[in-house]
């Protein structure tokens, strides 16, 4: 073991979580079943005795921190920020991945933090350190077998899928997720057990929420693999990039780098390979041997060994990680909200229902989203990267649109409904106002008859103001149909003072 780094990488999990507890504040449910585990970090605002966290107040805007981590003296924070108490800087623990033929990585871990963004969206992510493996084609098994949380598929003869290590081991307790298992008679969840592990019993995978009385149900919101970034220190690639980058750019290694392959890339076709090379690509320091790569599932470094790429390391773990991790919780917000658009039954649910649940939309846009996070230009420039690759801004239309969609079309049968009750309330009092007047014109004629004039207009007062309360209790607040009603209410006034004043 080398005090060198020849990489640093950072596996990240989202998901989403609730709580089959309609009074429950899902934020508070959480932070007490995390209480033994993980413990909450919060920093003060621009705070010089740590350098890093200085540099950072510094880089992102004022709002933008505030979605990013826990500051003292805020009583209602957007985001919660945890690291886990076995696993940081205090103590020396190690991320162990086992490949088969006997062939395993030992990797350092700097900590392991748990995010959790409007006590809705979670991101737990491994900070990984290298100092053992330099090889080249050894930085890509440690991004391939590392990032996997369950198998995509099982074969037929159970035998493990060659993009699956043996097992992985966090030291210190007994999280280890055996891909060895025979998924044939086991249930398969889709979170490594390793995660389960982490994060304790109060926790669920993916279950019917309805059956899951107190327990806060995790919903990942990628496939089997975790995000990866990378940064990977290496003069001789470096190298390359630098006095070869038209023939490095389409060289095998770095789409295989930047797309997460390992043994060949997953890309056949030059041409193809070219556009999407060029696509995911950052070329601003290409010149100092230095490429940066963004795709869906991978945020990737290649530089240098020199003492200023170990700087742009802190940056890696520091600022660049804090803005992958606020895309993630974007994405994972719009994963969210377009799943519970989908349990809105058209025919049930009323236009006050997706009001409800469009003003959430809007409030958890206002505090994860922003069209810009920093006033430097390079992280103008890797956000927006971030953002077009994921598709951010695309699917955030479309759910717009989306909810917009299905909002008129629960209000027009909202109206429709109306409509038939207005016309049934209409109906209602000509069948009143119709006797009420023949009685009051009998009434001229013959003096007792005002009596039944006062109850008549009384009998049509009280049943316009029943029917105003009943529309109250079930929420219509149809402007037409009370106009009505009230005008009933008046006719009904007018006949009852006729017979008063008879």
């Amino acid at each position: 073991m080398s005090n060198e780094t020849y990489s640093e990488h950072i596996f990240m999990f989202p998901f989403t979580m609730d709580i089959n507890e309609e009074k429950s504040n899902l934020m508070e449910t959480i932070h007490t079943a995390l209480a033994d585990r993980w413990e909450l970090k919060k920093r003060d605002k621009y705070n010089k005795s740590n350098y890093k966290e200085y540099n950072e107040e510094v880089y992102f805007y004022k709002s933008v921190r505030k979605a990013m981590h826990t500051y003292k003296g805020d009583h209602k924070p957007i985001t919660l920020e945890y690291e886990h108490k076995c696993y940081n800087n205090k103590n020396k623990t190690y991320y162990t991945i086992n490949v088969r033929k006997n062939k395993k990585y030992k990797l350092q871990i700097r900590n392991i933090k748990f995010k959790i963004y409007e006590g809705k969206i979670g991101i737990i992510t491994f900070n990984l350190l290298n100092n053992r493996y330099k090889d080249r084609d050894e930085i890509l098994e440690i991004n391939e077998y590392g990032r996997r949380i369950y198998p995509q598929h099982i074969q037929s003869d159970n035998n493990i899928p060659h993009f699956l290590s043996e097992k992985i081991i966090l030291s210190k307790q007994c999280n280890i997720e055996k891909f060895t298992t025979d998924y044939h008679k086991v249930n398969i969840n889709r979170i490594s057990q390793m995660i389960m592990c982490l994060l304790g019993d109060k926790f669920s995978v993916d279950e019917p929420i309805e059956s899951m009385k107190d327990k806060i149900v995790i919903n990942p919101i990628i496939d089997d693999r975790m995000f990866v970034m990378c940064h990977y220190y290496s003069d001789d690639e470096a190298s390359n990039v630098k006095y070869g980058l038209k023939n490095y750019e389409n060289k095998d290694y770095w789409c295989r780098y930047l797309f997460v392959d390992t043994n060949y890339s997953s890309c056949k076709n030059d041409e193809m390979k070219d556009k999407i090379i060029k696509n995911h690509t950052y070329y601003r320091w290409s010149d100092y041997g230095t490429l940066y790569g963004i795709t869906r599932y991978s945020y990737m470094i290649i530089t240098d060994e020199s003492s200023f790429s170990k700087t742009l390391g802190i940056h890696f773990h520091t600022m660049y990680y804090e803005m992958v991790c606020l895309v993630l919780a974007q994405r994972a917000c719009i994963l969210a909200y377009s799943e519970s658009l989908s349990k809105i039954d058209l025919e049930k649910d009323t236009a006050k229902k997706l009001e409800d649940l469009y003003k959430s939309y809007l409030e958890s846009r206002k505090n994860l989203y922003f069209r810009e996070v920093t006033a430097q230009e390079q992280g103008i420039e890797l956000y927006k990267m971030l953002l077009e690759n994921m598709e951010i801004d695309r699917d955030i239309d479309k759910l717009k649109e989306e909810i917009d969609e299905i909002y008129q079309y629960v209000r027009l049968q909202e109206e429709a409904k109306n409509n038939e009750n207005i016309s049934k309330i209409t109906n209602l009092g000509a069948m009143f106002i119709i006797p009420n007047f023949i009685v009051c014109f009998l009434a001229l004629i013959d003096k007792p008859l005002f009596y039944i004039c006062r109850i008549g207009g009384v009998l049509l007062v009280i049943l316009s103001l029943i029917t105003k309360w009943w529309l109250k209790i079930n929420k219509n607040k149809d402007a037409k149909l009370n106009n009505i009603l009230n005008g009933l209410i008046g006719i009904g006034f007018f006949i009852s003072l006729i017979g008063i004043l008879g």
